[in-house]
């Protein structure tokens, strides 16, 4: 089991995936922008985050660029990874150039989920970074 934390302002993808994960077993919150999502890690101990790049602007971090900005979601995860260095990120992104990719993981990006993505792109995720207790097994479908 897995302690998972999703940071996505679309409540309708948090709803998804939490319902996803918790099937499997696992512990899921949701935070629904920066703000939030500091606020969890404050509370709880997790795992693995699963951070959206494109997130609104919040008044708890500084030097952040206008609402809804993919500098938003790196900005939260720079400070994530201050913070809790250990904890395995992975960001959530629709952007189609792969060298922009890459380049996230020079922020403290663990591993990368390309929308659209399957429920297997999840299950690899979590199995590579969760605790080795259990592995699952999961249809295929996209989320």
């Amino acid at each position: 089991m897995a302690r998972i934390l999703v940071v996505d302002d679309s409540q309708d993808f948090c709803s998804v995936i939490s319902a996803f994960l918790e099937v499997e077993n696992h512990q899921v919150c949701c935070a629904n922008g920066c703000e939030e999502g500091i606020q969890c890690l404050e509370r709880q101990e997790f795992d693995i985050v699963f951070c959206d790049m494109v997130l609104p602007l919040s008044n708890h971090i500084d030097d952040f660029e206008e609402e809804g900005s993919a500098l938003v979601g790196l900005n939260l995860i720079r400070s994530v990874k201050e913070k809790f260095p250990n904890l395995k990120i992975v960001a959530i992104s629709g952007v189609a150039d792969k060298s922009a990719l890459l380049g996230l993981k020079k922020f403290g990006v663990d591993d990368i989920l390309e929308k659209p993505f399957s429920r297997d792109d999840i299950v690899r995720i979590i199995e590579k970074f969760s605790p080795k207790e259990e592995a699952f097994d999961s249809g295929s479908s996209h989320l």
